[in-house]
C-alpha cells in the first residue's frame, strides 16, 4: 500500500463537482478517461490549484482513504478536466478507472433536492385498531360482569371488584415500567383478565361446594380459598414460565405480549386470591346472601 502526505485543509470538495463522465481515450478506443466539470466557484479554486501545482499530485480522497493521486500536467482555468491512466491498456487499468469514476460520483453527493409535493399521513389504521380494541375490552368486561352477577349474586360483585383492582394494578405496573402497549400487548391484557375471571370462578365454586356441606360461611370461605389456591397457583405458574420464555427469546410484538402476560398473571393472582378474600371476610354472613343457594 502506498502512503501520501496530505494537507490538513481541504481545498476542493465534492459539492463543487457537478459532472462526471466516462469517455473514450483519444489514443486508444478501448481505454477510458474520466471527464469532470466543476461549478463556477469550484473552477476558480481548481484553476488556482492547478496553476500552483503543475507536475505535482492532487489527492482524491473518499472516507479518509486516498482513492487516486493523479499528476497535474497543466493549468486548467475553465473547470473542465480529464483524468487518465498512462501506460499499456489492461483490464485491470479499465477496472481501476471505473472504480475511480464511482468514487468521484460518490464524492459529488449529496445532490440538491427539490420538494415537488409533501403529504402528511395520519395513523388512521392504528387509531382504528385502538378503538376496536377498546370496544372489545368494554364489551367483554360488560358480558363478564353480567354473567358473574347473574350466576354468583353477591359473590359475583366481589369478583368484579377483584377484576377492577386487577386492571388498576396492571395499568399502574405498565405506567411504572414505562411500557408501550402494542396490539399483541392488548391481546395479552385481555387474556390475563380472562385468567383472573377463571380464578374467581374456581374460588366461588369451591366455596359453594363447602356451603352445600352445611358448614358455617367463614369455614366454607377459608376451605374454599385453601383448596382453590393450589389449582390457581399451578395454572398461573405454567403461564408465567411460558411468558418468561417468550420474553427471553422473543422480540418486538412477541416480547410486548409476553410482558403483559407476566405482569397480568401476577396481578390476577393478587386480586383473585388476596383482594377478594378481604371482601369475603368483611361481609356479615347473616345479613347478606353470597350465592343463590
Amino acid at each position: 500500500l502506498r502512503t501520501y502526505t496530505l494537507q490538513k485543509k481541504v481545498e476542493l470538495s465534492g459539492k463543487d463537482l457537478i459532472e462526471t463522465k466516462l469517455i473514450p481515450n483519444l489514443n486508444n478506443s478501448h481505454d477510458l478517461n474520466i471527464k469532470i466539470k466543476f461549478t463556477n466557484n469550484g473552477s476558480k479554486i481548481f484553476d488556482t490549484l492547478t496553476k500552483n501545482s503543475i507536475g505535482k499530485r492532487i489527492a482524491i480522497v473518499l472516507e479518509n482513504t486516498v482513492s487516486s493521486a493523479p499528476i497535474i500536467n497543466q493549468r486548467i482555468p475553465n473547470g473542465n478536466a480529464s483524468i487518465s491512466i498512462t501506460g499499456k491498456y489492461t483490464k485491470n487499468r479499465e477496472q481501476e478507472i471505473k472504480e475511480l469514476f464511482l468514487v468521484l460520483k460518490s464524492g459529488s453527493l449529496p445532490a440538491p433536492l427539490t420538494f415537488i409535493e409533501e403529504k402528511n399521513i395520519g395513523p388512521s389504521l392504528g387509531m382504528e385498531t385502538i378503538q376496536s380494541s377498546k370496544q372489545a375490552f368494554l364489551v367483554g368486561f360488560i358480558l363478564i360482569t353480567l354473567f358473574m352477577l347473574i350466576y354468583y349474586k353477591l359473590a359475583g360483585v366481589i369478583s368484579i371488584i377483584g377484576l377492577f383492582f386487577n386492571s388498576c394494578m396492571l395499568l399502574a405496573s405498565l405506567s411504572l415500567l414505562g411500557a408501550t402497549i402494542t396490539l399483541p400487548g392488548i391481546a395479552g391484557i385481555l387474556l390475563t383478565i380472562g385468567m383472573a375471571v377463571d380464578a374467581n370462578i374456581i374460588i366461588n365454586e369451591r366455596i359453594k361446594e363447602e356451603l352445600n356441606k352445611s358448614i358455617p360461611l367463614y369455614l366454607a370461605i377459608d376451605k374454599g380459598y385453601n383448596i382453590a389456591f393450589r389449582s390457581i397457583f399451578d395454572a398461573n405458574i405454567t403461564t408465567l414460565i411460558v411468558g418468561t420464555i417468550l420474553w427471553q427469546f422473543g422480540s418486538g410484538p412477541i416480547k410486548n405480549f409476553a410482558t403483559m402476560i407476566i405482569i397480568g398473571t401476577i396481578t390476577s393472582i393478587i386480586s383473585s386470591v388476596f383482594i377478594t378474600r378481604i371482601f369475603f371476610d368483611i361481609i356479615p354472613s347473616k345479613k347478606y346472601k353470597l350465592f343463590n343457594l
